[in-house]
């Protein structure tokens, strides 16, 4: 991958997030709503992933961390919002639990055994889980499935392209102990 790719797809995750905000409807009701919670904590993740990124390898353990965090959490808004909606019944819940183990097994999978377990999770839930709720449900509005497939995707990016630098750093982490 050329040099600072990770870079190029940090920008596209900031303009994927700048679009994506921009589809909120309005922040009022925050408190009450896991939509736009879940649109918040997707602001703070990429800030957060823009700070460690300027720490550099200090931090890229924990930026990896965040990324295996965020994705097991992407499916949270999904879930509690269908559980609020009055009328949706349990098959539509039964359904949004089944991303809970999904995406978080993908996120330890991510953290634990390797970083493209995080590419894989983080696109399939854009490609995947966010486009077959994009024409709405009667508990998700639409605007918030269109706002996670847009940040999802670059997201998932910009994983790939640091994946060469967390695997440098876990391969010399591991040759310094087996040195000790």
């Amino acid at each position: 991958m050329p040099r600072h790719l990770d870079l190029v797809a940090l920008g596209l995750v900031f303009a994927a997030l700048g679009a994506g905000l921009a589809r909120v409807p309005g922040w009022v009701g925050f408190a009450s709503d896991p939509c736009l919670q879940g649109a918040g904590a997707c602001a703070l993740v990429v800030v957060v992933l823009v700070v460690l990124r300027a720490l550099g390898e200090r931090a890229e353990r924990l930026e990896r961390a965040v990324c295996a965090v965020f994705l097991a959490a992407m499916p949270v808004p999904y879930v509690w919002s269908c559980a609020l909606a009055a009328g949706g019944g349990e098959a539509p819940l039964a359904l949004e639990l089944v991303a809970l183990p999904l995406y978080g097994g993908l996120g330890w999978l991510g953290w634990r055994r390797g970083a493209p377990w995080l590419v894989l999770g983080t696109a399939a839930h854009g490609i995947l889980w966010d486009s077959w709720h994009l024409h709405g449900t009667s508990f998700l509005p639409s605007w918030y499935a269109r706002a996670c497939l847009l940040i999802d995707l670059p997201l998932a990016l910009y994983i790939a392209a640091r994946c060469p630098r967390w695997r440098a750093r876990r391969a010399a982490q591991a040759a310094a102990i087996e040195r000790a």
